[in-house]
């Protein structure tokens, strides 16, 4: 189970360092951009790069993000609770997740396989849809994985 976890956690870093890339680029873009528009020139397409590196900064810093417990969780409710009943509803919020998130990469896939049939593209650069559904799905099925990781660790702990 641990080089399960290790593995899980490889990706996750992976997925993570892609997000930042993906950071950098948007920033980058929308720098030069509104520097050449200054000038009269601005960036073909940055509108374009910037919501497709988004789609990839935010899909792909979710399984970290969870990994590392980065996301806000409302602790006020929990507060009250026993050690035991946060430990039940932990494994409980685990569960659901798992599903929401591999009935997301499903139908990342189903999208992204009709996109590729259709061949749809964006309109600038002329760049496929689907890479970016199925990245999406991927990282979608990297969270129910990181997921699964946090409820052996949940169910293996002492109360």
């Amino acid at each position: 189970m641990r080089k399960f976890s290790k593995i899980v956690l490889a990706a996750d870093q992976v997925f993570f360092l892609v997000a930042g890339l993906g950071l950098a680029l948007m920033m980058l873009v929308t720098l030069v951009d509104v520097v050449l528009r200054y000038v009269g020139r601005p960036v073909f397409g940055s509108m374009e790069i910037v919501c497709f590196a988004s789609a990839v900064v935010i899909g792909f810093s979710i399984p970290y993000t969870s990994w590392n417990r980065g996301h806000i969780i409302v602790d006020f409710l929990l507060a009250n609770l026993s050690p035991k009943s946060v430990r039940v509803l932990r494994i409980f919020t685990r569960c659901l997740g798992i599903g929401l998130f591999l009935f997301a990469a499903y139908n990342f896939v189903i999208y992204g396989i009709d996109l590729a049939k259709s061949g749809e593209f964006s309109p600038g650069f002329r760049i496929p849809y689907y890479p970016i559904t199925f990245g999406l799905a991927l990282s979608c099925f990297l969270q129910s994985l990181t997921l699964i990781c946090d409820l052996i660790s949940t169910i293996g702990e002492e109360v």
